[in-house]
């Protein structure tokens, strides 16, 4: 029973881990693209709002297509936890940066 949880939590950690590295492929050549900055730092909240669920309809996509996890089926509802999971995870990890950005500009 015990080796089951471990593998489990081992399970989850590669799913997370895997997702996360998807995510800086795609995300870390555009982090550093002036444009995107500048788009970000005039971009008004119903916007930011519209690319928020431009991405959402994305990754909800592609985690019914291929997904971060090593499922054979993915049910629609699974898609959508593990959309709403790598939307945080994205958040999360480039939190600092918006952080370092806002404190700058005050």
């Amino acid at each position: 029973m015990k080796k089951r949880k471990q593998s489990a939590w081992a399970t989850e950690l590669n799913d997370l881990v895997r997702g996360a590295c998807g995510g800086f492929l795609f995300g870390i050549p555009l982090l550093y693209t002036m444009e995107v900055w500048w788009i970000g730092s005039v971009a008004q909240p119903p916007r930011l709002i519209m690319a928020l669920v431009g991405t959402f309809i994305a990754v909800f996509g592609l985690n019914r297509t291929e997904g971060f996890r090593k499922t054979r089926r993915l049910r629609p509802y699974e898609a959508v936890t593990d959309t709403v999971e790598a939307m945080a995870i994205g958040v999360i990890r480039f939190l600092p940066f918006n952080i370092s950005s806002f404190a700058s500009n005050s």
